[in-house]
């Protein structure tokens, strides 16, 4: 009997620490996500512009790809497309992951897909 509640805490400890695992990445993926976002309007717009953007898009989390696109493309119009493949290239690059270009270009998909990628990626390691 006493064995068994070892072995029972012992397998508790690790679903533990994959759910902490899981939380870490994600929240790297977000930072990175909130980082590449950021870098680029910086480097496109220049830092004037994007305390101005930042502040029509306070509301938004810059983690959440679908508001963020809706809100970006109410300032920019079909010029918010050029600068979310930007960060997605910006992205993919930051997460080390090859990125292809392809047509039907949809913000929130993209950013989906370098997640389960780098998902992918850290299951590796």
């Amino acid at each position: 009997m006493l064995i068994c509640l070892k072995v029972y805490h012992l397998c508790e400890f690790r679903l533990h620490r994959e759910d902490t695992k899981v939380l870490v990445d994600t929240i790297e993926f977000s930072n990175t996500l909130h980082e590449s976002i950021l870098d680029v309007l910086k480097n496109v717009l220049g830092e004037p512009s994007v305390k101005a953007i930042l502040f029509h898009l306070e509301p938004v989390q810059l983690e959440n790809p679908k508001e963020f696109h809706i809100k970006l493309s109410s300032i920019f119009g079909e010029g918010a497309e050029i600068l979310e493949k930007i960060i997605i290239k910006e992205l993919f690059q930051r997460l080390n992951l090859p990125y292809e270009e392809r047509s039907g270009f949809d913000f929130e998909n993209n950013v989906e897909q370098a997640k389960e990628a780098s998902e992918k990626e850290a299951k590796l390691r």
